[in-house]
Parts: structure tokens; C-alpha cells; sequence
């Protein structure tokens, strides 16, 4: 039996119950989500670094010459400045080892600015300016980079060893990470 002029649908009454249920819900999880999304942000950042660091050994262990990576502000030569790192950074093979590019020195890799945070580097020697491999690999210049959010506050690090291996650290592992305020 159909009962006529009734016609089926929701009552504005379930639909604001339904509205407010999802609001609140939203609300809750919004703070997590930005969470987890910063937390990638800072994967992906490190990532990059990482693998730069570890193609820049391999390549000098390739092809027999130095390797050097350098921050850089425009994509084409080495910064003068260990604090240029966030703006991105160049991979290149180091021929006469003057630890600059060179016009015939090739560029194998260049990297773009962080879109977010600070990026610092320590180094033992050449005051944080340029990360150089040997042709069997050692670094010559070990040291830590910090990855800083955009107040200064170190979220990860990455440790250079003398041997050449970079490996990613929690800030809260070590106390001794570089400080990007």
C-alpha cells in the first residue's frame, strides 16, 4: 500500500545532526593531519638529502675523481656561505679539486629550495660549505646537517662519517646537532 504525497528524503533536522557529527569529526582530526603532513614534509626533505649524499659518493667512487656537493643559490655555482644549504645545492664531479664548479665540470644533480624549514650544516673542515668525497669514497668533509622547522626547532640530522656514510638521526638522539636559529 503507498501512502500518497509522501515523498522519501532526509528532514532538515537529520541533515544538521548529520552536518554537526561531521564537523566535529573534522575538527578532531585536523590537528593530526597537519601533523602527519609536516612529518612527511621532513621524510621527503631528508630523503632528498640523503640520496644527493649517497649519489655523490657513488659517482666519486665511479668515476674516479673527487666528488663535491655544495649548497647553491642559484643552481649553477657553489654558495660562499654555509648558511645557503635551504636554498638548495649542486652535485658535480671536482676535477682539479678546487672545491668549486668549474665551466667544464658538469653538473650531475642540482637541487631546488626547501619549500619549508632550515637546513644547517657542521663541518670538521671547510667551515660547512661543501660536502667532498674521495674516489674511494671517504668523505673529506664529515659533519651533520639539521633539518629545522621553520622557528629554528631540529627535527632530524644527518651524520657524515669519516668513512663517508651518511645515516639520518632523531633529533631527540643527539644533543650536539647543529642549531638553525
Amino acid at each position: 500500500m503507498k501512502i500518497i504525497g509522501v515523498q522519501p528524503g532526509f528532514t532538515l533536522v537529520e541533515l544538521m545532526v548529520t552536518v554537526t557529527l561531521v564537523a566535529i569529526l573534522a575538527s578532531s582530526a585536523y590537528p593530526h593531519l597537519y601533523t602527519f603532513v609536516i612529518n612527511n614534509q621532513v621524510r621527503a626533505q631528508v630523503n632528498s638529502l640523503l640520496t644527493d649524499l649517497n649519489y655523490t659518493r657513488l659517482e666519486a667512487i665511479r668515476s674516479g675523481n673527487h666528488g663535491l656537493m655544495c649548497a647553491s643559490n642559484n643552481g649553477k655555482s657553489c654558495s660562499h656561505s654555509a648558511d645557503d644549504w635551504h636554498r638548495g645545492w649542486i652535485v658535480f664531479q671536482d676535477r682539479n679539486n678546487n672545491r668549486q664548479r668549474d665551466s667544464e665540470e658538469a653538473l650531475l644533480r642540482v637541487r631546488e629550495p626547501f619549500e619549508s624549514g632550515q637546513l644547517k650544516f657542521r663541518a670538521f673542515m671547510f667551515q660547512g660549505k661543501v660536502v667532498r668525497y674521495s674516489a674511494l669514497g671517504f668523505a673529506h668533509t664529515n659533519g651533520t646537517f639539521s633539518l629545522c622547522d621553520a622557528e629554528g626547532a631540529v627535527l632530524r640530522g644527518i651524520v657524515i662519517a669519516a668513512t663517508g656514510r651518511p645515516r639520518v638521526i632523531p633529533a631527540s638522539q643527539d644533543e650536539n646537532l647543529p642549531r638553525c636559529s
